[in-house]
């Protein structure tokens, strides 16, 4: 997915290999399916990051709320795949 993101949804960047240890495949909010995780990272290049996001408690009461993983290149949203939504 390449809509942007606001910033203010983005956490400090993740650890890559954390992230493919633990949570590929994996239930809960930041299990990621390997094929989603497969194309966001397909995407990266030198000196990207990967953030984890989530939108805010009013959009999560609002039955809009979304979380995943961003990949952010330059301070920009490049791309991202939603891991859990309501």
């Amino acid at each position: 997915m390449n809509k942007c993101l606001p910033p203010d949804w983005l956490f400090d960047p993740v650890d890559i290999d954390e992230i493919e240890s633990d949570w590929l495949d994996k239930p809960g909010p930041y299990g990621v399916s390997s094929e989603e995780w497969t194309k966001l990272r397909s995407q990266s290049i030198e000196g990207d990051f990967i953030h984890a996001f989530s939108s805010p408690p009013d959009f999560w009461q609002n039955l809009a709320g979304r979380t995943g993983y961003a990949l952010v290149r330059d301070g920009n949203v490049i791309a991202y795949t939603v891991t859990m939504m309501n």
